[in-house]
């Protein structure tokens, strides 16, 4: 349907209803049936369709839901009008793609959208069609469902192939939005996560590229994570190892690059290694064993905090200097300023020369009353920054910015540690940007898709559920991006 024949024929209707009510009120030939339906395919305003075709439609002689109850055989009203529309569709020899179309949103459609009147049929049609025809209907739906929603049906008509199509979409697909694939896939118990198994290795270098780049989708998870630290010891393709090394320009945290960001890295997120390799390493690492000694270190039992040790001349020891024996069971981490407990408060005084990495001088906080009560971050309300530079800062600072669904104004910017992630909103002009508040979420709540990180109807999460290391380096970040280090 050209355009101008859209506009003439939307001429002296304001709203569908009329519309629907002139349609209705003649005889049905084919050609004013498909400027009718057209008139509304053209743009997709199915609700502007549904709106034509509920309260259009109507009979003199007998209400509308008279006739399509007992015309149909149907007790659902809103069913029946979508059976109608497929009537008038197949009148008109409507493209079966425009059908899809509308099955699809119709589908899809939130509880509280009209649409949703139409989801029971909507699903009974794309199911007969899968039913006649399942490589066709999946084709179909691949193409006019971003979301994958739809593809829930498909699992009621053969789970084997969905399963099957969408774990290929996962690993080899361009351009979609895999973290819904993955989700649909975890709710019909189907499990990814053997991808990520011992027999990575027994792929060819093309699936072991699309291995990873699924993995780095998930890199969150431990097991994921712990997937790609394993890729890149026994990786001997250097291109796939520098898609893991790149993945940091994400927005994550970045994986180290050398030993100072290897220390950085364990400060930050909490990552411990087995006492035996790490008395290893202290032996064989030469450059390792030479800032270890410049830096304290935290002894985990089952999680536990148990002890704060330091490295001196090759061995461990307490902070009385003594020797300290080691258990196999016990992990070591880098220690963080906000683990220190009262009985060794006495570290955060000393006078320590310059360490290789910011430890014991490094400034950390803890949440306030207010901030609980809240559950926001309001420090940085009302800082004003210059907008010229402020692009700029986020990035330096891992902060990346998140569009919503359904706008791409720029008002809000993520950092991601581990599970979490913390979103700082601002209002932009040309000259200044305004702080306001800050949230802290999931952060499988966010979507990257064609190099945009989306929310995916994120809801803010509790502060108390954000471990101490995390949030305290949040903050730090955020101070580094508000110009004003508020330690407490």
């Amino acid at each position: 349907m050209k355009t101008q024949d859209r506009e003439k024929y939307s001429v002296g209707f304001e709203t569908p209803k009329q519309m629907g009510r002139d349609f209705f009120s003649r005889p049905f030939d084919k050609p004013s049936t498909e400027r009718f339906l057209n008139y509304f395919l053209f743009n997709g305003d199915y609700e502007g369709l549904f709106t034509a075709m509920r309260f259009g439609y109507v009979r003199k002689n007998h209400g509308s839901k008279n006739y399509i109850t007992n015309s149909l055989g149907l007790h659902d009203l809103d069913s029946g009008y979508f059976h109608l529309f497929l009537d008038l569709a197949g009148f008109a020899k409507t493209d079966v793609s425009e059908i899809f179309k509308v099955a699809i949103a119709s589908f899809n459609a939130p509880e509280d959208n009209i649409l949703y009147a139409w989801r029971p049929a909507a699903r009974g049609n794309i199911l007969d069609a899968a039913e006649k025809n399942f490589d066709a209907t999946v084709k179909m739906l691949d193409r006019y469902d971003p979301t994958y929603k739809s593809f829930a049906i498909l699992f009621e008509v053969n789970k084997s192939a969905a399963s099957e199509f969408l774990v290929t979409q996962l690993l080899y697909g361009k351009d979609i939005d895999k973290t819904a694939i993955r989700k649909l896939l975890m709710q019909f118990k189907i499990d990814v996560n053997y991808i990520f198994g011992p027999h990575y290795k027994d792929n060819d270098s093309k699936t072991r590229e699309a291995i990873v780049r699924l993995a780095l989708l998930y890199k969150s998870d431990n097991f994921v994570a712990e997937f790609l630290e394993r890729v890149l010891e026994i990786e001997n393709n250097q291109a796939i190892k520098d898609i893991i090394i790149a993945s940091g320009d994400r927005g994550k945290v970045k994986p180290p690059l050398n030993i100072l960001e290897e220390f950085e890295f364990s400060l930050m997120t909490g990552k411990t290694t087995k006492v035996t390799d790490f008395l290893t390493r202290l032996k064989v690492d030469k450059p390792f064993a030479n800032i270890a000694e410049q830096v304290f270190f935290s002894i985990y039992e089952n999680d536990y905090l148990t002890n704060i040790v330091v490295v001196h001349e090759g061995s461990v020891r307490d902070l009385d200097n003594q020797p300290m024996p080691l258990a196999s069971n016990q992990r070591v981490g880098v220690l963080h300023p906000i683990e220190i407990p009262p009985a060794q408060a006495f570290i955060k005084n000393l006078e320590i020369p310059k360490q290789p990495i910011l430890q014991i001088a490094r400034p950390h906080f803890l949440p306030t009353d207010h901030e609980y009560s809240a559950n926001k971050i309001l420090k940085f309300d009302g800082t004003l920054l210059a907008s010229e530079n402020f692009a700029t800062t986020l990035k330096q600072h891992g902060f990346k910015i998140v569009y919503e669904a359904d706008s791409l104004i720029v008002s809000q910017a993520a950092i991601f540690l581990g599970d979490y992630a913390c979103v700082i909103h601002f209002t932009n002009d040309t000259t200044m940007t305004k702080l306001k508040h800050a949230n802290f979420y999931m952060g499988k709540d966010f979507v990257p898709l064609k190099g945009k990180l989306f929310f995916e109807r994120a809801v803010p999460i509790s502060i108390s559920q954000i471990p101490a290391r995390s949030f305290s380096e949040f903050m730090f970040a955020l101070t580094k991006v508000g110009g004003a280090c508020l330690q407490n």
